[in-house]
């Protein structure tokens, strides 16, 4: 563990004195060094494809028959256009995010790229928000990509995104920035619910009443449309005239944690047991 006035690689000396506000250092997220390896790879193959679509370009300009070497050209030209600019984009991001790094310290996280620093401290978080875009052809999943969002100090972001980054263990980090900021905001959140007050989390709310979905309010002593038969759970009041049950965990919302806990206090208040799976 690094004393917090110690000299960190990969930072200049005024970065370093910056972060001490941090406290001590305790994790380091760089990039998975065989998934950057993969995809460069990839993107050099793409890029030998696209260099093959201009060798009809000297053979074209040497016969000047469009008629028997136009198709050719065209054809060639077509990939040069859709491999080269799209792969030579991605190696440069590739680049880029190979030197990022994600410090974890006892009192924040900084994200640093080579170029520039960006701090922030669990006090500080607003939001925190996970999402998972996944690709599909032909209706089959063919990859996917896994996003961060810290929002902090009015307006200020840090954006973790594994199809640039390609950082190693995002899952336990997004874990740790949510455990962390939910510390803080827990207690924040449940004094505005307690003060009478309508907490937006996404597209869903929390109020003394109860969940809210829209314009429907789920209350907290409803067992037909609340549960935690598997985990926390609700029925979708959107849909008609069938209301299947939705489990709140799998939906992307920020501050997601935040909102379970907040769900299962609510919900022990108003005389509803539950067994939450983070707390098993």
């Amino acid at each position: 563990m690094n004393c917090p006035h110690t000299h960190l690689p990969g930072l200049s000396p005024g970065q370093s004195k910056e972060v001490t506000r941090l406290g001590q250092l305790q994790e380091t997220y760089a990039p998975d060094r065989s998934s950057c390896r993969r995809n460069a790879r990839l993107l050099w193959v793409g890029i030998a494809v696209g260099v093959l679509g201009l060798v009809p370009v000297p053979i074209f300009l040497a016969s000047r028959d469009f008629k028997k070497d136009g198709g050719g050209l065209v054809a060639g030209l077509f990939l040069a256009a859709l491999f080269l600019p799209w792969c030579g984009w991605r190696l440069r991001q590739l680049a880029r995010g190979s030197r990022v790094r994600v410090l974890v310290f006892e009192e924040g996280l900084a994200r640093v790229d080579g170029e520039g620093l960006r701090t922030c401290r669990w006090d500080e978080i607003e939001t925190v928000q996970g999402n998972v875009k996944t690709y599909h052809v032909n209706s089959a999943a063919v990859g996917s990509r896994f996003m961060i969002t810290v929002e902090f100090g009015g307006g200020k972001q840090i954006r973790l995104d594994s199809a640039k980054e390609h950082l190693a263990g995002m899952d336990g980090l997004y874990l740790r920035i949510g455990s962390e900021s939910c510390r803080h905001l827990f207690p924040r959140l449940q004094a505005a619910i307690d003060a009478g007050q309508t907490v937006p989390f996404g597209v869903w709310g929390m109020s003394k009443s109860g969940v809210h979905w829209g314009r429907h309010v789920l209350a907290w002593d409803d067992a037909e449309n609340i549960d935690f038969q598997d985990d926390l759970r609700v029925r979708n009041p959107n849909t008609w005239p069938l209301h299947p049950w939705v489990r709140l965990a799998d939906c992307p919302m920020p501050n997601q944690l935040v909102f379970l806990r907040l769900a299962e206090h609510y919900l022990r208040e108003n005389g509803r047991d539950s067994a939450a799976s983070w707390e098993r």
